[in-house]
């Protein structure tokens, strides 16, 4: 596998001012590369060799960049109508396809989600798993990948990054992500009040830290070929909620832990219980460098 320096090369990142957009950004700031981060609103958000830009990804201004990274996508809402969010993420994400093809841009990677499969069973799911999605970001995100395929069937180089349930620094809510991770509100609530109020003991997740889809989009960056139309970025860490709330008590002493019965909470289930198989990534890039969830990362989650 060659692999080529991100070290003066311009990317272009959409949605660049969200949780994971964030994550994404400080992973290519420390390779090296320039940057354009993109989305409607920022926060607080400086750091060297990076320009914000306030803007729709439909309506960008001409920029010259060698790479895009599409992180804008707006997750299910309960208060948005179905078609609504469809129509947002098919337009945002045909707009960003259209501009990198009038801006002459190289590469595209769009991030996916797992969320296009309703259940899985507790086994690795392979990249090659037909799609059965059940709403309407699940719907969007199976089109997402669809489109980069066959965009890549015609020479583009364009490709899907698929991710699983995420952690990390920079989570809050906002308009695009009205529902942070259960990481986070554990975390929120050990941190505020002391105790962990736990919904469904034994339902499992993988986790992945995000700054390390930072550093595996990176690797796809900077790979001088890549063979796929579609890579599967997750750590393996799989954990059920017990597991992961004495985690948080391992990183925050002193906190307690509550059982909640099912008349307690309103969460609602989560019914993909597999794992994200990650070879096609690892062969094809080297990238393998996975952190577990310890107390450091959740520290940091704060």
């Amino acid at each position: 596998m060659t692999q080529r320096p991100l070290a003066g090369q311009t990317i272009l990142v959409t949605g660049a001012g969200g949780f994971l957009g964030r994550n994404i950004a400080a992973a290519l700031l420390a390779a090296g590369a320039d940057l354009y981060a993109i989305d409607r609103h920022f926060d607080k958000f400086v750091a060297p060799s990076l320009q914000t830009i306030t803007a729709d990804c439909r309506q960008m201004p001409p920029l010259r960049a060698q790479a895009l990274v599409h992180a804008a996508f707006i997750t299910d809402a309960l208060d948005t109508p179905p078609e609504s969010q469809l129509r947002a993420n098919n337009e945002t994400l045909s707009a960003t396809l259209a501009y990198a093809q009038k801006q002459a841009i190289a590469r595209v990677i769009c991030l996916s989600s797992d969320a296009l499969f309703q259940a899985t069973s507790a086994m690795p799911i392979s990249p090659d798993r037909p799609p059965n999605p059940q709403g309407a970001y699940g719907v969007a995100k199976a089109q997402m990948e669809a489109t980069a395929a066959t965009l890549r069937e015609s020479g583009r180089d364009v490709l899907c990054a698929r991710l699983g349930a995420i952690y990390g620094p920079h989570e809050t809510m906002r308009p695009t992500r009205p529902r942070l991770s259960l990481v986070a509100r554990l975390l929120h609530q050990a941190s505020t009040s002391g105790e962990i109020a736990l919904p469904r003991p034994q339902e499992s997740r993988e986790w992945t830290y995000a700054p390390d889809i930072g550093r595996a989009l990176v690797a796809l960056l900077a790979a001088e070929k890549l063979n796929h139309p579609l890579y599967q970025l997750a750590s393996g860490d799989v954990l059920n909620n017990l597991e992961l709330a004495l985690r948080i008590q391992q990183a925050l002493p002193g906190t307690s832990l509550r059982i909640l019965a099912d008349s307690e909470h309103s969460e609602p289930p989560v019914t993909r219980r597999g794992w994200l198989e990650t070879a096609r990534l690892r062969d094809d890039t080297g990238f393998c460098s996975w952190r577990r969830m310890d107390s450091a990362t959740l520290r940091a989650s704060l």
